[in-house]
Parts: C-alpha cells; sequence; structure tokens
C-alpha cells in the first residue's frame, strides 16, 4: 500500500504533467483559484486533490474549444462557493502541524548539539514550544474559526483580511521579543542527554506524521467541494 506522501507526491506529478498541456489561459486561472485555497484552507493533498478536478474541468472544456470559466461561471463567484464548501481544520490539526515544526526544529538541534559536544538547553527550547502550543498555534485557529475564509478571495475584503493576519503576527512578535529579552535570560542552562533528547524527539515526529497524514488523508478523501464544481 502506498503512503499517503508517495500518494500525494505522485498525484502532484500526475497534475504537473497534465496542467502543462493546458491553455495559458486555463492555467492562469487554476493558480489564482488554487492560491487562494492554499492561502486559507488548504493542506497539500487536499490541494492537489481539488488541482486534479480543475485540471479534468479545463481539460474537458479545451476538447469543446472553450475554456474553464465557461465550466466553473464567475470566477471570484467560484473562488468564494469553493472556499465555503471546505471545512474548517480542527484546533488538534493547528497543533499538530505545530508539532510537527516544533519537533522537527528540536530534533535537528539535539542532532547537532551532539555532534558539536554540547548539551542541548531543554529550558530555553521548552519555553518557545509553550509559547507556539499556547499562543501561535490556537490564536491562528482563531483567526479562522473567526474570519471568514471567503475574505481572501476578495478583493475589497481580502485587505481586511490581511490586516487581521498582519496585526495577529505583530502580537506574536512582540510576545516572542518580551519573552527573549525578560524571560529566557532567567532561566538557567540545563542540558538533557542528547542521545535520549534525539530518541524523544525523533520517536515524537514519528508518531505525529504518521497520525497528521492519516488526518489530511480522511479530511482529503471527503472531497467536500465537489458539490461546488458540479453545480
Amino acid at each position: 500500500m502506498k503512503t499517503m506522501r508517495n500518494e500525494y507526491r505522485d498525484l502532484k506529478k500526475e497534475n504537473d504533467l497534465i496542467f502543462s498541456t493546458l491553455a495559458e489561459y486555463d492555467r492562469d486561472t487554476i493558480t489564482e483559484i488554487i492560491s487562494v485555497v492554499d492561502n486559507t484552507r488548504g493542506i497539500g493533498y487536499e490541494i492537489e486533490l481539488i488541482r486534479k478536478d480543475l485540471i479534468a474541468m479545463a481539460a474537458q472544456a479545451e476538447a469543446r474549444r472553450d475554456y474553464l470559466p465557461s465550466v466553473i461561471g464567475d470566477v471570484e463567484v467560484f473562488k468564494r462557493n469553493l472556499l465555503a464548501s471546505m471545512p474548517r481544520p480542527k484546533l488538534a490539526d493547528y497543533m499538530a502541524d505545530s508539532l510537527v515544526w516544533l519537533c522537527t526544529f528540536a530534533l535537528v538541534s539535539t542532532a547537532t548539539y551532539t555532534v558539536m559536544g554540547r548539551a542541548w538547553d531543554c529550558y530555553y527550547d521548552a519555553v518557545w514550544l509553550v509559547l507556539c502550543i499556547a499562543i501561535m498555534m490556537p490564536s491562528a485557529w482563531l483567526l479562522q474559526r473567526i474570519v471568514p475564509a471567503e475574505w481572501a478571495a476578495s478583493t475589497e475584503k481580502g485587505v481586511r483580511y490581511g490586516a487581521i493576519t498582519a496585526a495577529m503576527m505583530l502580537l506574536w512578535f512582540v510576545v516572542f521579543w518580551f519573552v527573549d529579552k525578560w524571560i529566557t535570560p532567567l532561566l538557567p542552562t540545563v542540558g538533557l542527554p542528547n542521545l535520549a533528547a534525539v530518541i524523544l524527539f525523533g520517536a515524537a515526529l514519528a508518531a505525529l506524521l504518521i497520525w497528521r497524514n492519516h488526518r489530511r488523508n480522511e479530511l482529503a478523501e471527503k472531497r467536500p467541494w465537489r458539490d461546488v464544481m458540479e453545480n
């Protein structure tokens, strides 16, 4: 049985091949739609499934000497409807993404310290782990729950969406700067045995990747956007 990574890789390769045969107008239209979805709701595998459906629709339209908008109608309306049809990620999905990134960073750090013969400063990194889990990911998830994703597909409301996102990132910067300047200097330098740390983060990263990929696979296979494309 293929792993999800292989499925994603094979699907992307197939999409890229067929995408290159489409007319430039349709390629631009699909890229515009995918860009909006990717920046708001989408995940890698899910994005490729959507792109596959759009490519197939464009190919059918071109076989009739037409273009994709003749099938999906007004592109702006289609983007809004597509975003509205996609499920909003749960807090667990955001936390999984955060922990995967942090475990990867910690694994690289501990491995580097092992090679350099230095102890890994576990207290310092633990502070940033707590900040990301307690502030960064929950606030990003809350933004997705409160702000309609359709705003990103609207020129007028897209500016408002960008401003809210920028304000949230500025808040992160202020909090992280305060902690780095006033909190972390007070922490003792305590090292966890390097080998134990490498094993710990390696095992945690593997478990998180397996769970996250399974979760993404479940979400993507539902393809809730099909109703939008077929109407």
